[in-house]
């Protein structure tokens, strides 16, 4: 579709679209480089990846380790008007998350006003810096279920909220957390919180 999409000139402002195989992303460069052009003045942006877990969890391992090459991060970084961006993947063991760095890598959307990244893994710093350079606009921020491979969620959540201010946020489906984040109130955390 999105081949046909480019040979006809369109250049799409909204994509969306579920059960995309991970696999398609093995595609020529070439194909790759048509993605980028067609995708390059999208401004909502939302892809579900199917990782093969839902069906058989076979195809796991070999998707972590394919897209660690950052062939989605080489499609989305051309998207410059970029405001809503969600993408997830149908499933995540804790081996298996997608790192952040390799889905945007140092890229600056600078209206990026929505962001929603389950199922993805990150580090503190990289999550923080990340959130940073789209401080200006942010303002609503979904990371349910994300991995924080390094560093602690109990001071990570904090130096967000510090840096950011958003309308709405979810982070592991907490409500406390997320009226927290937007309406200020008591810290929601407990020791057992930062073992999640």
């Amino acid at each position: 579709m999105l081949l046909s999409m480019h040979e006809a000139g369109i250049k799409l402002q909204t994509f969306e679209c579920s059960d995309v195989s991970w696999k398609l992303f093995r595609c020529s460069k070439k194909d790759l480089k048509a993605f980028a052009t067609t995708l390059s003045q999208v401004r909502r942006l939302k892809l579900q990846l199917s990782t093969g877990m839902a069906a058989s969890g076979v195809d796991l391992p070999e998707c972590r380790r394919f897209l660690k090459n950052e062939r989605i991060r080489d499609i989305i970084i051309h998207a410059k008007d970029l405001e809503y961006l969600d993408i997830r993947f149908d499933g995540w063991s804790p081996v298996f998350g997608i790192e952040l760095g390799n889905l945007v890598g140092d890229q600056i959307f600078p209206r990026l006003a929505s962001m929603t990244f389950p199922h993805v893994e990150t580090n503190d710093e990289e999550l923080i810096r990340f959130l940073e350079r789209h401080k200006a606009m942010l303002r609503s921020l979904h990371l349910d279920s994300m991995c924080l491979a390094s560093g602690e969620w109990t001071s990570t959540v904090p130096r967000i909220r510090s840096s950011l201010e958003l309308d709405d946020a979810r982070i592991e489906k907490r409500k406390a957390i997320d009226e927290w984040f937007t309406k200020g109130s008591e810290c929601p955390f407990t020791d057992e919180w930062s073992e999640v």
